[in-house]
């Protein structure tokens, strides 16, 4: 579901436009300090400047009657409304990433962009945060509660925001790290027992890079298919495709089977780079 989020990001919005958000968004805390509901809307401010948004403003309210961490009122004007829990009020790390997810919601309705379920839409919502910038910001909202269960067994409790699990985050970082090649993790300051599942991510897809046809084939299958070619055993057979997905963009891709490196242009993303077909 998040490949899918992303291709759907860059078929719609388009490779050049999607890479003007190289930039890791800056989250400085100490303006919310002083005040909750003015530092709020000016970091809501900030936040969809970062997303490029022409808004005039984003109206930050606080509420002990809302049942889920924030909700946005979207509309045709370029005010909005955003309304987040109470409890979160003297947490600036919350507030960021809540606001986060928000404002992205706006971004994806002023260019109407959604998908029909509503659950795949909070993922879209979700990934567009993450890609854009705001995975660390997300990150480091991340809490844990610790509880002794029995003498010897402590239960630890993990609570972060977004309907992605760590290890979806830390996939999207890493896609998005290879596409700008920055690190993202120098940016996120999550508890010291957090980023093993945000590796675990980060983990999946640097396999996914390790599998055919992106590296080379077994020395093997090359030495058999070279050996075929001295002898020329057998009339010539009809060459073969292989379909693979971009590990950009997860674009569906076809490369001929010639036993020989290729440099794959995915029209989708704009990225090249070396197969082994």
């Amino acid at each position: 579901m998040v490949n899918k989020a992303i291709h759907y990001i860059y078929r719609s919005l388009g490779a050049r436009y999607v890479k003007e958000f190289a930039e890791t968004f800056n989250f400085d805390s100490n303006y919310l300090y002083q005040d909750s509901i003015i530092g709020a809307q000016y970091l809501a401010k900030k936040i969809a400047n970062h997303y490029h948004l022409p808004v005039k403003a984003v109206v930050v309210t606080f509420s002990s009657s809302l049942k889920q961490p924030g909700i946005v009122e979207l509309s045709s004007s370029d005010d909005f409304f955003v309304e987040l829990q109470i409890q979160y009020q003297s947490d600036p790390k919350s507030i960021a990433a809540i606001l986060a997810h928000e404002v992205a919601h706006i971004f994806l309705h002023k260019r109407n962009m959604r998908f029909p379920e509503e659950h795949d839409n909070e993922v879209l919502t979700d990934t567009v945060a993450a890609y854009f910038g705001f995975g660390p910001t997300i990150l480091n909202a991340v809490t844990q509660n610790k509880r002794r269960v029995f003498a010897n067994t402590v239960e630890t409790k993990v609570h972060h925001f977004g309907y992605l699990s760590l290890q979806e985050f830390g996939y999207i970082l890493a896609k998005r790290d290879a596409v700008y090649g920055r690190k993202s993790s120098r940016w996120a300051s999550i508890p010291e027992n957090f980023p093993s599942a945000v590796r675990s991510g980060a983990s999946l897809y640097y396999n996914e890079l390790g599998s055919r046809p992106l590296i080379p084939r077994p020395w093997s299958q090359s030495f058999l298919h070279s050996l075929s070619q001295l002898k020329n055993i057998g009339p010539p057979m009809d060459t073969k495709s292989i379909e693979f997905s971009c590990p950009c963009c997860s674009q569906r891709l076809r490369i001929p089977e010639l036993f020989k490196k290729l440099s794959v242009h995915c029209q989708n993303c704009e990225s090249r780079f070396p197969c082994f077909s």
